[in-house]
């Protein structure tokens, strides 16, 4: 058996990994690095064309500093005496969703008409090659690779932490090269731009815009009006015939103990994973790709989007709740 050095991992027994690299992971690796090591701060500013005597301010992960929408990655640095923040969007496999880089623009630009920031830059973090088909790095400011950002960590001590964030970096790489890469559908896409029309007519209230491009058959999707607050949103779960109100944060046993007496008709609670939620049941929605016309379908369209509704509407009602606070 090959003898490992007290620093080295355990080998890896299994056929999967420890931890399957997602951007998640990674942004977590940068936003501890920047805490925790003036080295890293110095090699980031680096990166972005600043002077290593920049103060840091702090860093965030997955904040809405605007209502533009979530960046992943949020590092603010005082730099002669003016504040900077780097906006950061990771990217693995996913594809990129439209208008993902000029939002980052638009909440930097906010950022500083608002006087919080003095300027702003914006970076793509991803490996190599995410860009598998020239998608078009140029609209961000800055881009970082997974490779360097290895790099980096490979010119640290070789602690088992060091070694740890080099195997997940290298795990992204992996993924970027053999990874699951989303086939965007055009018979989905136009079935969700249906769906969005019937919403706009019904439904405006609910704020759902057609943002992202679906793969093939894809049945879920989000809403999430604005004035939603970023642990709560709703999803129409239309291959199992659901609409969520999905509650993050919040413990489900005191979600119950409060609000169990305060839903109404038709809404009942329910375990999903890492949050749960307050649901109705509707007609279960087939496979797009089997669909002959959609407009066979826009009754039940209509029907999930006036259930999302109900469900927003006993949200307004309540959320001045203590539970929600």
């Amino acid at each position: 058996m090959e003898k490992l050095s007290s620093n080295d991992l355990p080998k890896n027994q299994k056929k999967y990994p420890y931890i399957t690299a997602r951007e998640s992971e990674v942004d977590s690796i940068v936003v501890e690095e920047i805490f925790c090591s003036k080295d890293f701060q110095n090699w980031l500013l680096s990166k972005m064309s600043l002077k290593d005597n920049s103060e840091l301010i702090g860093a965030w992960k997955n904040i809405m500093p605007t209502n533009f929408g979530e960046c992943d990655i949020v590092i603010e640095f005082i730099e002669n005496n003016k504040k900077l923040a780097i906006l950061i969007e990771d990217k693995i496999d996913a594809p990129e969703q439209p208008q993902q880089a000029e939002r980052y623009h638009k909440t930097g630009k906010l950022l500083v008409q608002e006087g919080k920031i003095d300027q702003y830059i914006s970076c793509l973090l991803c490996p190599k090659d995410y860009f598998k088909e020239g998608a078009p790095m140029e609209k961000y400011d800055k881009k970082i690779t997974y490779e360097e950002l290895l790099e980096y960590f490979e010119q640290q001590d070789n602690s088992k932490r060091i070694q740890f964030k080099k195997m997940i970096l290298q795990n992204g790489i992996i993924r970027a090269k053999t990874g699951y890469m989303q086939n965007i559908d055009e018979k989905t896409n136009n079935f969700y731009q249906y769906y969005e029309g019937i919403g706009r007519k019904n439904n405006p209230e609910l704020e759902f815009q057609y943002k992202k491009p679906f793969t093939k058959d894809q049945s879920w999707v989000d809403i999430k009006p604005e004035m939603f607050s970023k642990n709560i949103k709703i999803i129409h779960k239309g291959d199992r015939g659901f609409v969520d109100l999905q509650i993050s944060e919040i413990d489900i046993d005191e979600f119950r103990k409060f609000m169990q007496d305060k839903l109404r008709e038709g809404m009942t609670i329910h375990n999903t994973g890492k949050s749960f939620s307050v649901r109705i049941l509707v007609s279960k929605l087939p496979q797009v790709s089997s669909m002959e016309k959609f407009e066979m379908y826009g009754d039940q369209i209509a029907d999930a989007l006036n259930a999302a509704s109900r469900l927003m509407k006993w949200y307004v009602d309540f959320k001045n709740e203590p539970i929600f606070k």
